[in-house]
């Protein structure tokens, strides 16, 4: 049943009300906001290298010039675009960030819809802050009314592109300050762009993925637009007899209770974790075994003579769809999933970045060779951790680990590695510090300015 208020009115209210200067967590949240925003720019940055041509396709979109700037790139193009192709950008090798209860990420549609307005517009820094903030509650709380631990992934559903683009819009809507109408408007209206299925995502290099937050970002900055046109729609379009959440939930039904609960007082923005490995979020929890057997246990690679990666029973249906790419991706991008391949780098290297994900990488001898030792089931049980046992010459290690996020100093780091590998070395303190200072920035085209300057051709 619909609540009344409907949805989009008292989460556009909340959106219109919310300000940093008048939240008890300000601090943390706006440092919260700077670190997700510094990583989803360091990952457009490093989304340039994919080796399937994604950028230029990219690229290829751009016309009739604009006010936004497309990340590493010249000229400029209008916001919905920029929003576009940063969110895929930042999402290219599945490298950003996770919510593992809603199951989504959230930084790449935020920090793109939220850049994008901002610098068109002109505000500050303390504005996109907040902006972004707006962005990831919003659809994260409506995530949220989702029964079960998997989102919409079951139901077919990409729950990031469908919720992201309300978040999106949200964000948007914020930074166009509009009337009291107008965010509730603009959440109604981004219904109509979300969008996205969790089909296919394992097939070739599964873009379908990467597109999808980029596409949540590029509705929800239209919709928020048409509303500051004076466009407006029923506001039932999220919680009506046949809205949004009633069509993409069906039987299963769905609660707006954690949708309200603690709104604009506790927030959800603290379950974000950034990823510390470049792959998918379900390969996190073998990643971080894996390097814990390497650093911890000394385990090497030249050591193993056999393995099993153990994950939780529900993904049994992910190893299925990876199919041949498990042990054998056509691609470094395609790579993501491959449980084999990435713990087989980090127990002979001790570490996984960028530059195990080229195509040459992959298909290095050696690593297959080391990946072939070791199998990869699903759990007969209900546990949800994932398990890497180790056989070697001197015994068996086995250790469980859950998904280890980067704190402030990782995502530093991870932003320095990143676009350390595109550009030039005295604009990588330059970005950093102005996104880290972001309520001392009047104007965020400082930021945008100094990210039209980057060089993005080399390699990983």
């Amino acid at each position: 049943m619909s609540p009344s208020p409907p949805l989009a009115e008292v989460l556009g209210e909340f959106a219109a009300r919310f300000t940093l200067a008048d939240a008890i967590d300000r601090t943390w949240l706006r440092e919260r906001a700077q670190l997700h925003l510094l990583d989803a720019v360091g990952l457009a940055l490093v989304g340039w290298l994919a080796e399937d041509g994604l950028g230029d396709a990219l690229l290829g979109l751009v016309g009739g010039g604009g006010g936004a700037t497309i990340i590493g790139r010249t000229p400029p193009a209008s916001a919905p675009v920029a929003a576009l192709a940063n969110a895929t950008l930042a999402t290219a090798w599945s490298y950003d960030d996770i919510d593992p209860v809603a199951v989504m990420h959230c930084e790449a549609f935020a920090g793109a819809a939220t850049l994008a307005v901002a610098e068109c517009l002109g505000r500050g820094g303390e504005e996109l802050a907040e902006a972004f903030v707006v962005a990831v509650e919003v659809a994260l709380r409506l995530a949220s009314a989702v029964p079960g631990s998997r989102g919409l992934y079951d139901a077919g559903f990409h729950s990031t592109s469908v919720f992201g683009c309300l978040g999106a819009a949200a964000g948007a809507a914020k930074l166009l300050r509009l009337g009291p109408d107008g965010p509730a408007d603009a959440l109604a209206l981004a219904v109509s762009f979300a969008s996205g299925t969790s089909a296919g995502w394992t097939f070739g290099s599964g873009r379908n993925k990467t597109l999808q937050p980029g596409w949540a970002a590029h509705g929800g900055v239209i919709a928020a637009q048409l509303a500051a046109a004076g466009v407006g729609c029923s506001h039932e379009t999220i919680d009506g007899p046949r809205g949004l959440l009633a069509a993409h939930i069906g039987d299963e039904g769905w609660a707006a209770e954690p949708v309200l609960d603690g709104l604009g007082a506790r927030w959800l923005l603290d379950d974000l974790q950034v990823k510390r490995f470049p792959c998918g979020s379900a390969v996190q929890p073998a990643a971080a075994c894996a390097h814990r057997l390497h650093t911890v246990d000394g385990v090497r690679g030249e050591d193993v003579t056999g393995g099993v990666i153990t994950v939780p029973r529900h993904l049994g249906s992910v190893l299925g769809d990876l199919g041949e790419a498990l042990y054998r991706p056509a691609s470094g991008v395609a790579a993501m999933g491959s449980f084999p391949l990435v713990v087989a780098a980090l127990l002979r290297d001790g570490r996984y970045t960028l530059k195990h994900r080229t195509d040459a990488a992959i298909r290095s001898e050696g690593l297959l060779a080391l990946a072939d030792k070791i199998a990869v089931r699903a759990a007969t049980g209900d546990g949800d951790q994932t398990s890497v046992e180790i056989e070697t010459g001197r015994g068996r290690f086995v250790t469980t680990a859950a998904p280890e996020s980067c704190g402030r100093e990782g995502v530093v780091a991870k932003f320095e590695q990143n676009a350390g590998l595109v550009l030039a070395e005295e604009l990588v303190p330059a970005i950093r510090d102005t996104v880290l200072d972001l309520g001392a920035v009047p104007d965020v085209r400082r930021l945008t300015g100094l990210l039209q300057k980057a060089s993005a051709g080399r390699s990983p």
